[in-house]
């Protein structure tokens, strides 16, 4: 598994700035045609151009090369001092066009003449865009202490001139680079200082970025919940025709379900997301795609194909320098070649990833790739080699606080302590991995992520219909209404009479079509409950799998346990007896976390999905202890005998024995399956 902060904030940079990606608008390009053809000043002419140039700097750089080079003529005309913030302008475009085009060195040669002519002429807005623009460059390409004082010295400039076109940019990369290097409530304090002024300029393309932004830093702390809401803010807009944003929003909420283990669902919008990048001809977004669908593959077990993927990733990341996204694309195929037992090449890969990721300064990178090559070690047997790849990996995690990176740091520790028979510092380890790792399961509950899934799909059309159904209710009682009160009036002649017979006859046809389409209206309603008994059924098949999941998890857990206590014992007379009671504090550590602990969360988990199984069990056969529950419970979710030892800290005889009293409480014969008798049970 990989760091989170690699996985998600590396792919942040990749969605800057929004705001000017997307393909020249046709009639914003003709309106300006047309003001060239009025008569306007020289200045005016240059304005215009300007504005010309910015909308052709994504798709069509050579048009606009051709509006700049007008810009600079006419300047050299009318005197470079009058039009010298429209002479900047062109070659602040110059130099986005070559940062859109990932030629970071030309782009920064163009933005350091921007800012000297800035500096030149005193243009102070030109200044602070000048050295964000230059810290940008110097953030693409892993260079993370340049990057961040060149930032701190534009956002100074920016504030002072109150330039919000330039603090939102400026904010909005700061924040990238802070969660680079793990300082995430700084990155949030940025993002949400960047989406305030978006908010304000009516931005709704920057808006998309910083949404998925935030979302990433959510993602990074393991708030999945969040980070998925906020992730479909930024897709309720995308809806509006930001098409270009799209897969970048795709792959994220991708991201945040590979991070919860949910593989499969990951493939799927990173699979949405490649067609995306693929239609708009985006090498970049491509190189991510084959990176992320390779990372998630290895872990549904297609080796081959994994690294098929990511050989893809690598080799597309290195053509287009991609320092930061190489890295991360070296650390997943490292990760793959060890599953293939391709050791020598795993280790080859592991090696760039963690030369890379020193020279750039990602911390939560660099403990990603200490790990994958500690567990490499371990495969080896290459132990010393493995502790010290935990030593250095394990402050690294702490410091981060990424849910992720502590999960890989702790459970390294955890093996190479057990290896080394330090059972002590083994069982530390393993308690805090399995700490972090269930709070990446359980941090969010799964059925609200599956609720919020659902209503995002969902609640359109549930509203449609039930306004539908509201709108034809209340026509037919009015109907039903003036017909009460012709009814009332109709005591005059026979020209009320027939006035009332037309007027019945009328509501009698608008009383059909009602009834038509209310027939209409319940079909709907019938599909969209069948739907919601879908999702409900969906629902309680995730509870299902969340309940394996805990179970599996207490049983590795109370299996490692149970060795390291196995091990304790075999030592327990060849150690000084100084020694002995240390021990023995160990052993009645280990059997207090085997017992009530996992049966407590067992017990919350298995309630979820046999709501009323306890109680009535006890209805039924009131003589049944907690142990005999207990045991009940465990065969309903299909554990063997040998485990269900093993999660009660018991022999195996000892349950044979348990289950045969079992039998007798429910009145089972000695030869009749109790496994059947509990599954069938309701």
């Amino acid at each position: 598994m990989k760091s989170l902060l690699t996985f998600i904030a590396q792919l942040a940079i990749l969605l800057l700035p929004v705001s000017t990606s997307f393909a020249q608008n046709q009639t914003t390009v003709d309106s300006l045609l047309n003001v060239l053809e009025t008569d306007i000043t020289p200045k005016e002419q240059i304005t215009t151009y300007v504005d010309l140039a910015y909308e052709y700097q994504i798709d069509d750089t050579a048009q606009m090369r051709v509006y700049t080079d007008r810009v600079l003529e006419l300047a050299e005309k009318i005197g470079e001092e009058e039009s010298i913030i429209s002479i900047v302008d062109a070659m602040d475009i110059v130099g986005m066009a070559y940062s859109f085009k990932r030629l970071f060195a030309e782009a920064e040669a163009q933005f350091k003449e921007v800012l000297k002519k800035s500096e030149e002429f005193g243009y102070k807005r030109g200044e602070g865009a000048a050295y964000s623009r230059i810290g940008t460059t110097y953030l693409y390409r892993g260079y993370l202490d340049t990057a961040q004082t060149l930032f701190t010295k534009a956002i100074e400039i920016q504030k002072s001139i109150d330039d919000k076109n330039g603090l939102y940019y400026t904010y909005y990369n700061a924040g990238t680079l802070s969660a680079y290097i793990g300082n995430y409530d700084e990155a949030l304090e940025y993002y949400r200082n960047s989406l305030e002024i978006t908010i304000e300029m009516g931005d709704v393309a920057t808006q998309v970025t910083l949404y998925n932004g935030i979302a990433n830093i959510y993602g990074l702390l393991g708030r999945s919940l969040p980070a998925l809401d906020y992730y479909h803010k930024a897709l309720d807009i995308l809806e509006e025709g930001l098409a270009r944003s799209t897969p970048g929003t795709l792959n994220n909420i991708g991201n945040i379900y590979h991070g919860r283990h949910e593989y499969a669902k990951a493939i799927s919008y990173y699979e949405r997301s490649l067609k995306h990048y693929q239609a708009l001809s985006d090498s970049t977004g491509i190189a991510l795609s084959y990176r992320n669908i390779g990372n998630s593959t290895i872990y549904l077990g297609e080796i081959d194909k994994a690294i098929e993927y990511l050989e893809q990733a690598v080799a597309l990341h290195k053509r287009l320098g991609d320092r930061i996204e190489l890295a991360t694309a070296f650390t997943g195929l490292g990760e793959a070649y060890t599953k293939a037992n391709r050791n020598s090449e795993a280790l080859k890969a592991y090696d760039e990833s963690l030369t890379l990721n020193r020279e750039i300064g990602d911390k939560s990178a660099i403990a990603t790739s200490l790990t994958g090559i500690g567990f490499l070690h371990v495969k080896l047997g290459n132990i010393n080699q493995a502790a010290q790849c935990a030593e250095e990996a394990l402050p690294l995690a702490d410091e981060l606080g990424a849910l992720s990176v502590l999960v890989l740091a702790y459970k390294l520790e955890a093996q190479v302590r057990d290896i080394q028979q330090d059972y002590k510092r083994a069982f530390d380890a393993l308690a805090r991995y399995k700490t972090f790792n269930d709070s990446i399961i359980s941090n969010e509950n799964t059925r609200e992520i599956t609720r919020m899934e659902a209503d995002y799909e969902f609640q359109q059309e549930r509203d449609s219909v039930a306004f539908e159904q509201q709108k034809v209710e209340l026509e037919f009682e009015k109907e039903i209404e003036r017909g009460k009160v012709v009814k009332r009036t109709a005591t005059g002649g026979g020209l009320l009479i027939l006035t009332i017979l037309i007027l019945l006859y009328r509501s009698y046809l608008i009383k059909q079509k009602n009834n038509k389409e209310l027939t209409s209206k319940n079909e709907e309603i019938t599909v969209l409950r069948e739907t919601e008994k879908k999702m409900a059924e969906e629902s309680l098949a995730l509870k299902e799998r969340e309940l394996t999941n805990i179970t599996m998890l207490s049983h590795e857990k109370n299996e490692l346990l149970q060795q390291i206590g196995d091990q304790i014992a075999k030592i327990g007379n060849k150690v000084d007896d100084k020694i002995i009671p240390n021990l023995k504090e160990i052993k009645q550590t280990i059997s207090s976390n085997i017992s009530d602990k996992t049966w407590e969360s067992f017990t919350y988990h298995f309630e979820q999905v046999h709501p009323k199984f306890f109680n009535k069990l006890k209805a039924k056969y009131d003589d049944l202890s907690q142990n005999d529950l207990r045991l009940c419970a465990y065969i309903k979710v299909g554990l063997n005998n040998k485990v269900i030892a093993q999660m009660g800290n018991v022999t195996h005889a000892a349950v044979k024995k348990n289950v045969n009293r079992l039998k007798k409480k429910l009145g089972i014969g000695p030869d009749d399956s109790l496994r059947d008798f509990i599954i069938e049970f309701a």
